[in-house]
């Protein structure tokens, strides 16, 4: 068996694992690498979404697994087929704790500087994804580090326009 192999949707078992939180999994995989052969897991590989099994970390606020990816300098920026990055992921779920972990880490490691300018594909900033969905203290984060409340996605709405 091949630790990278697929699902027909492009998951691995290390997706699945992130997606449920399954830190001792996770674990056991990323210490998995090079010690049994064909046991090298490959964490680049992303679903038909183009979601990494960091990003699916990040959705579900897996601070515990996602901490084990930085540590092997996982792209914190990393964006899926439309565009979203983990930290568009915890602010779609309104992951407060998750969001607030991502901004804080900025500096402290290396590779861990998350780029507050990237957008969806639409134009939106993770910004006008917390106002969408309504999170409030997400919000809150995201302008006290600088996020532009008057910045507008390719429709020409701003997050203010998107909270209403």
């Amino acid at each position: 068996m091949n630790i990278n192999d697929t699902t027909n949707r492009g998951s691995t078992p290390l997706h699945h694992a992130c997606f449920g939180g399954q830190y001792e999994t996770v674990k056991f995989l990323l210490d998995l690498n090079g010690e049994a052969l064909n046991s090298r897991v490959d964490t680049t590989i992303k679903n038909i979404n183009g979601s990494s099994a960091l990003h699916l970390a990040f959705q579900n606020g897996h601070i515990e697994v996602v901490k084990l990816f930085i540590d092997i300098g996982m792209n914190l920026n990393d964006a899926t087929n439309s565009g979203s990055t983990p930290l568009n992921k915890a602010c779609i779920k309104g992951r407060y704790e998750t969001r607030k972990f991502l901004l804080d880490l900025n500096g402290h490691k290396l590779n861990s500087r998350v780029d507050t300018t990237k957008k969806l594909n639409n134009g939106d900033s993770a910004l006008h994804t917390a106002c969408i969905n309504g999170h409030i203290e997400v919000a809150k984060i995201l302008v006290d580090v600088g996020m532009d409340p008057n910045d507008k996605s390719n429709a020409s709405t701003t997050p203010l326009y998107q909270a209403c």
